[in-house]
């Protein structure tokens, strides 16, 4: 029989036991609920890209308050590079609106469109988005269009203009000479298309044959450089913008062959293009100098990037009659195509190239070593220590430390050799034509460049260390993930053994990358059961 005592301690245990499980239960569901107030918030934000936006951390327990911190540094992070993005395309709008010519960034339809391309229409810049390219094109030219998009968009671009008309109200249409060009635009793959209106030198070329005294009068009133040459491709007409676009006096020019009075050249390797008009009366057909003609001055005093065409001027007989040549300066707007191009390539902190282009150049060297063009090596490169910058001082200390290690590993490698931020705080160097042992004098010069480094910040001095791995590219190398892949786990390898190594890739490295991923993993899933 129990004793009657021992009731009420029963009794008096089982009452602590219950309120013990409705305090635990308690504070379990305050933790729900603040977690999933987080939840909330992170959605919230994501949904509504307010990368501006604060998670509250107050009165959180550690786990969250930690977990906070971390999603605010995220949203810091996002809103820098929103700004920067919204920025660059704040930059390359207002330009496209300061430009005479038509300005397009599109795939199949419009991304955004400037004041000059809604003109032909009649309607405000704002109505053209979301539409169709080719609802701004006569019928006869859509197919046109969309050959170029496709193209455009599959890395197939010829860099060749192509002429259409537009819709603009009118029975004839406005007549526009189009260059398109690959761009990143938004983080996506997209295409900027410019077109000048070529209007007039249609008209132009029309008059020719009707009535070439007409002609010249409608030519000295146009903007368009025009000149004409007879059979024997020497000079007989120029008009003013003929003349003030080449330099040279008509009067000097007359009798003379082109090429005597100025050089066109690639805009890239500079090699001759030699003479439109003599290519022109040669081959009977008309010749465009492609998007990269570069016209030099007789005496070398100027440089104009131009669009020309030179093209034959047939007799009702089919019989020669001489050649045309139009051309246009498109110096400001090569150079807003170009601007566009480097800033999809570059990493707009420090000024390397970005890992998109990183891997292009890699795919590159791969080709080059397969067919038979000796050896590359590619380097990866992750600084020691630079959290402690960031956490110390804050991201732009960090940001300033990035751009001034930038600038000491470029000035270790060599001026064929291609340096890249990949992200954060890890590079990569490419070193092109360079024999194993020459790349690792060169990645040991990098590390002592580094180490002996000091940044300073405010009050504040640090050391900051280079762990770089290096892989061979040769014929057995891979794809361009196996060779990244390589190079990372021979890195991790550097940063095993001690810091501020370099460490040459082995099959042995791969085990070792694969323990990493491995601790890795462990560890989140005991964290895990931890919070559970």
């Amino acid at each position: 029989m129990i004793e009657a005592w021992l009731i009420p301690l029963l009794a008096l245990a089982c009452s602590g036991f219950a309120f013990t499980c409705w305090l635990f239960w308690r504070r379990w569901r305050r933790y729900a609920r603040q977690a999933a107030a987080m939840h909330d918030d992170v959605v919230e934000s994501a949904e509504a890209a307010a990368f501006g936006k604060r998670i509250s951390r107050r009165d959180l327990p550690p786990e969250l308050d930690e977990l906070g911190g971390v999603i605010n540094k995220l949203f810091d992070a996002l809103a820098s590079k929103d700004a920067q993005m919204r920025q660059r395309e704040s930059l390359f709008q207002d330009l496209a609106n300061t430009v005479p010519d038509i300005v397009l960034v599109h795939r199949e339809r419009i991304i955004f469109a400037n004041g000059r391309a809604a003109e032909p229409m009649g309607l405000d810049p704002e109505q053209l988005i979301g539409r169709h390219v080719t609802d701004l094109v006569r019928p006869a030219y859509r197919s046109l269009v969309r050959k170029a998009i496709s193209s455009q968009l599959a890395d197939e671009d010829s860099g060749e203009s192509y002429e259409l008309q537009l819709i603009n109200g009118g029975d004839r249409g406005m007549w526009v000479d189009a260059v398109s060009t690959a761009i990143n635009y938004r983080g996506e793959q997209a295409i900027l298309t410019i077109g000048h209106d070529i209007s007039y030198r249609k008209s132009v070329e029309a008059a020719l044959g009707r009535s070439k005294r007409q002609a010249q009068f409608t030519l000295e009133s146009i903007g368009e450089g025009v000149i004409t040459a007879n059979t024997d491709g020497k000079i007989d007409y120029m008009n003013v913008a003929a003349e003030k676009l080449t330099g040279i006096p008509r009067s000097e020019s007359i009798g003379r062959r082109l090429g005597e009075i100025v050089k066109l050249v690639d805009e890239g390797d500079r090699r001759d293009l030699g003479d439109p008009i003599l290519r022109s009366l040669t081959d009977r057909r008309r010749v465009s100098m492609g998007s990269r003609a570069l016209m030099i001055t007789n005496g070398g005093d100027a440089e104009l990037s131009v669009e020309m065409t030179a093209s034959p001027i047939k007799g009702p007989d089919g019989s020669m009659g001489g050649v045309v040549v139009i051309m246009h300066d498109v110096t400001e707007m090569r150079g807003l195509a170009q601007q566009m191009s480097y800033q999809a390539a570059h990493d707009p902190l420090t000024g390397l190239i970005n890992r998109r282009e990183f891997e292009r150049r890699i795919e590159a060297s791969l080709h080059s070593v397969r067919d038979g063009e000796g050896s590359h090596v590619l380097c990866y490169l992750d600084l020691d220590r630079f959290k402690a910058v960031n956490d110390t001082c804050g991201h732009m200390a960090g940001d300033n430390l990035l751009r001034e290690i930038s600038a000491l590993i470029k000035d270790q490698v060599r001026e064929s050799d291609f340096v890249a931020r990949l992200g954060g705080d890890e590079f990569g160097m490419l070193l092109i034509g360079c024999p194993l042992t020459k790349a690792r004098q060169i990645a040991d010069d990098v590390i002592r460049s580094v180490r002996d480094y000091r940044f300073v910040w405010q009050d504040k001095i640090f050391t900051i260390g280079v762990s770089i791995g290096l892989v061979e590219i040769g014929k057995e190398s891979g794809t361009i993930k196996d060779i990244l892949s390589a190079a990372d786990s021979a890195c991790y390898v550097a940063k095993q053994r001690g810091r501020g190594q370099a460490h040459v890739y082995s099959a042995k490295d791969e085990v070792s990358a694969r323990q990493r991923g491995e601790i890795h993993w462990l560890g989140l899933l005991q964290s895990a059961l931890k919070e559970d």
